[in-house]
């Protein structure tokens, strides 16, 4: 039979433990006065944020179509791109690179006719096999690289662009 402590002087031995325990891994102050400084009231007005610089070259509408589009720019270039997404037909892979945060969205094997839709500002983008998106670390201009049977409208000018390969440079002020 395993014999069982007396109730009364279980629980004072378990605190005077913890305690010591406690004591033991507190830190040592020399005096009450060295504790760090309250932070700031609330009411302290922070100053807003510079905004990034950024293109207008992609400002007028647009409408790009290509088998593989390559959007590459500078860092904010995430928050002026929009894509779907479609994981039945497409797949998506997102990584960070030595040059930057990579997506890729592609066709799924056995799919054919299947559109990957983006928008870079104004710029209607649809590639048929493959987009790829950099944003890439250090400072950079805004290129869009358009590839196989790309075709390029402005609907408002009506101006039209047919080529094998399509660039689109967007200039940023530094």
């Amino acid at each position: 039979m395993i014999p069982t402590p007396k109730p009364n002087t279980v629980l004072p031995q378990m605190a005077a433990w913890i305690l010591g325990c406690a004591a033991c891994s507190a830190p040592h102050h020399a005096t009450r006065g060295s504790e760090a400084p309250a932070p700031p009231a609330a009411s302290a007005e922070v100053p807003a944020p510079k905004p990034i610089p950024w293109t207008d070259a992609f400002q007028k509408s647009a409408a790009l179509v290509a088998n593989d589009v390559r959007i590459e720019g500078p860092v904010g270039l995430i928050a002026h791109v929009a894509t779907v997404s479609n994981p039945e037909e497409l797949d998506r892979s997102e990584k960070t690179v030595p040059e930057g945060f990579l997506q890729v969205v592609s066709v799924k094997p056995g799919f054919s006719g299947v559109e990957i839709k983006a928008q870079l500002d104004r710029l209607a983008i649809v590639a048929l096999g493959r987009l790829t998106i950099l944003e890439r670390v250090g400072p950079a201009d805004v290129v869009v690289i358009a590839t196989g049977d790309a075709y390029w409208a402005n609907p408002e000018s009506g101006e039209e662009k047919r080529a094998a390969t399509l660039r689109f440079d967007g200039k940023i002020a530094r």
